[in-house]
C-alpha cells in the first residue's frame, strides 16, 4: 500500500471516530510500519487507550519486518512491563529476530519460554525456532524439534532444509528433499483417495524398508481413523466346477 493510501484511510478512520479502535489501530500500526513510517507508528500506539496482545504484535512483528530488531525487542521489553503475556505471534516475531542476528543464547531463552507456555505445538513457532537454530548453525537442535512436529506444513520443510544447507550439510539437504517429495505425495494420494487401503499398505512397506517404524505405526493410526481396512489376499483356481476364490485365512474354497 502507497504512503499516500494509509495516511488518507487514517483521516478517514479520524472522522469516523474509529482511530482508537484496537482493532483499526492494529491494522493502521501494521500498514504504517509496512511503509516504513515508523514515526507515524509509534504515535498512534503510544495514543491507543487499550493495547492488547494483537496491537503489541503488529509493533513487535511490524518492526521485525523491516529490519528495526532493537525497536522489536524494545516494544517486547515495554509488553512484558505492562504485564501483556506474549503470544504464539509475538515469540515468532521475536525468534525471527534472533535468527537473523544469530543469536543462540537468546532463542534458547525463548525456546524455553515457549514449552512453558505450550507454543511447542504450534506449527508457526516451531517452523521459526527451526530457522533460528539453523541461522545459529545448531544443526542437531533444528531436526530435533522438526522430528518432534506431529503436523508440517511447507515452511516447515523449508525450514529445515534450510537449516541443512546453512550449516553445509548438503547430502542431509537432499535426503530430506527427497524425503519431503515422498511425504507431500503421500499426503495428496491419501486426500485423493481416503477409503482405498492400497495407499496405506504401500507407503507402510516402504516405511518398514527404511527402518522408520514410527511412521509405519503413524500409517495404521491413520488407517483405523480412516476405518481403512486392509483387503484380504486372495487367489484363484480354476477346477472342473469352475473357478475358485481363497481367501487368505479362509478353510474352505468359494
Amino acid at each position: 500500500m502507497e504512503v499516500f493510501q494509509v495516511k488518507k484511510i487514517h483521516g478517514l478512520v479520524f472522522k469516523l471516530g474509529l482511530d482508537l479502535d484496537m482493532y483499526v489501530g492494529s491494522s493502521l500500526v501494521s500498514s504504517y510500519l509496512k511503509s516504513e513510517l515508523m514515526k507515524e507508528a509509534r504515535e498512534l500506539f503510544d495514543e491507543m487507550p487499550e493495547r492488547d496482545v494483537v496491537l503489541w504484535n503488529s509493533m513487535v512483528n511490524g518492526y521485525a519486518q523491516i529490519g528495526q530488531f532493537d525497536e522489536a525487542l524494545r516494544v517486547c521489553r515495554e509488553m512484558s512491563q505492562e504485564g501483556v503475556l506474549m503470544s504464539k505471534f509475538t515469540v515468532s516475531g521475536v525468534l525471527s529476530v534472533f535468527s537473523v542476528r544469530g543469536d543462540f543464547a537468546n532463542g534458547r531463552l525463548v525456546h524455553g519460554f515457549m514449552i512453558k507456555m505450550g507454543f511447542d505445538s504450534c506449527v508457526s513457532v516451531c517452523n521459526a525456532l527451526i530457522d533460528m537454530y539453523g541461522k545459529c548453525r545448531r544443526l542437531v537442535d533444528a531436526l530435533q524439534i522438526f522430528e518432534k512436529m506431529n503436523e508440517k506444513d511447507i515452511f516447515s520443510w523449508n525450514s529445515i532444509l534450510s537449516a541443512n544447507e546453512h550449516c553445509c550439510d548438503h547430502d542431509g539437504t537432499l535426503r530430506l528433499f527427497d524425503r519431503m517429495l515422498a511425504e507431500v505425495a503421500a499426503q495428496k494420494v491419501f486426500e485423493l483417495n481416503p477409503a482405498h487401503c492400497g495407499n496405506y499398505v504401500l507407503m507402510s512397506n516402504a516405511y518398514v524398508a527404511a527402518g522408520r517404524y514410527q511412521e509405519v505405526l503413524d500409517i495404521r493410526h491413520k488407517m483405523r481413523q480412516q476405518d481403512v481396512k486392509k483387503t484380504p489376499g486372495c487367489s484363484w483356481i480354476e477346477l472342473k466346477n469352475g473357478m475358485n476364490t481363497f481367501i487368505n485365512g479362509d478353510r474352505d474354497p468359494s
